[in-house]
């Protein structure tokens, strides 16, 4: 604003000068024109106008002097606008750097203010997964001692079964001392039953000792828990089949007894047993009088629990995965064959297992028949 109050000041001292001047060059330019009076000296006229214009011109100065001193103090001001000017533009300079500083310390701030919560993030999930992690060991601490419970039952148990059956061995050796004097072949044979249920009770044993041993090995979590049981519900399953064979072992013996004293073949059947004739080589073999050196055939049938088996043909009525059957008495030292045939129902359909065995006097004759899909299964 002050620089255009000068430079109007300006125009307009330069406006009235450029005046006062056409003005006096008016005026000594219509002199000359004037006609000399004649016959005299001419005398020049008084200019009339030249005190105005001399007013005008002082007026002009003066205004021109105003307007340089406006202008000298605009130039002052000027300088004083561009001296605040600079000064401010370095204020602006400065305010930049301090904020450009204080955006770097801000987003400083906001990265350890993010590494501050990303750490409390980490250790909130770290102290949940210590939690989880003593609560699935105090768990797994539980689980192990049920496991270790259910095997000390198991062992309880298996030692059970086994004082039971060192018991019903010595009953039945007395019993057969006592009883078979006459007939000390015949005591032999039995007690070669004998040992071989004790192969099987070994047999069965191990079985136990095997399953404890993957108990240790496996899983002390809740695979270790059901297996432990499993192994405890095969335990007592093999604990009941084993009392079934000995009771079946000891009515055979009985039966072979009262044969003996007969001196007749009589067909025993224990837990269901066997039709009263075998064939021998493909031919059928009738019951006859039995001879002084005959016996009979013991046959062990394993097999699912729900099949039904018949031999050569002829149902039996026994039940349960364990099955024993005696023979008539029949010769020693030939062999004697049977046709054995288990059957079970598998998602509506009948599936069926055929073997075609061979028996002796006297001898022990395991069975193993296993469906397709009862393998897997353990049945």
């Amino acid at each position: 604003m002050a620089r255009r109050n000068v430079a109007l000041l300006l125009m307009v001292g330069l406006w009235s000068l450029s005046l006062l001047l056409g003005n006096k060059g008016g005026v000594e330019a219509a002199a000359p024109k004037a006609a000399a009076p004649p016959g005299g000296a001419v005398k020049e006229p008084a200019d009339k106008s030249l005190p105005k214009v001399q007013a005008e011109l002082a007026a002009s100065q003066k205004a021109l002097g105003e307007a340089r001193q406006a202008l000298t103090k605009s130039q002052a001001e000027l300088a004083a606008a561009r001296q605040a000017v600079t000064q401010t533009q370095a204020k602006l300079v400065q305010a930049s750097k301090t904020e450009q500083v204080l955006r770097k310390e801000l987003e400083t701030e906001k990265t350890r203010h993010k590494e501050a919560a990303k750490a409390k993030a980490e250790l909130a999930a770290s102290q949940k997964a210590l939690s989880e992690a003593k609560q699935g060991l105090t768990k797994s601490q539980t689980d192990l001692a049920a496991s270790r419970k259910a095997l000390s039952d198991a062992t309880v148990a298996r030692e059970a079964l086994r004082k039971e059956l060192e018991t019903e061995k010595t009953r039945h050796k007395e019993a057969a001392k006592a009883e078979l004097t006459a007939s000390q072949k015949a005591l032999t044979q039995t007690q070669a039953k004998l040992a071989q249920a004790s192969k099987t009770e070994q047999a069965l044993r191990k079985e136990v000792e095997a399953a404890k041993a993957w108990h240790q090995e496996a899983d002390r979590a809740r695979a270790e828990l059901a297996s432990s049981r499993k192994a405890l519900a095969e335990a007592k399953e093999a604990l009941a089949g084993s009392q079934a064979d000995l009771a079946t072992i000891r009515k055979a013996l009985d039966e072979t007894k009262q044969a003996l004293a007969k001196r007749q073949a009589r067909p025993a059947e224990a837990g269901g047993g066997i039709p009263v004739q075998g064939t021998e080589a493909g031919r059928v073999i009738p019951a006859q009088g039995v001879e002084a050196d005959k016996r009979p055939a013991i046959v062990l049938v394993t097999l699912p629990a729900d099949a039904t088996l018949t031999f050569d043909g002829s149902p039996t009525t026994s039940r349960g995965s364990r099955r024993v059957f005696t023979s008539p008495a029949v010769s020693p030292g030939r062999r004697y064959y049977y046709t054995v045939q288990a059957e079970v129902v598998r998602g509506g359909r009948p599936l069926q297992v055929r073997r075609r065995i061979s028996v002796r006097a006297g001898q022990v004759t395991e069975v193993t028949l296993l469906f397709p899909d009862t393998v897997g299964n353990g049945q």
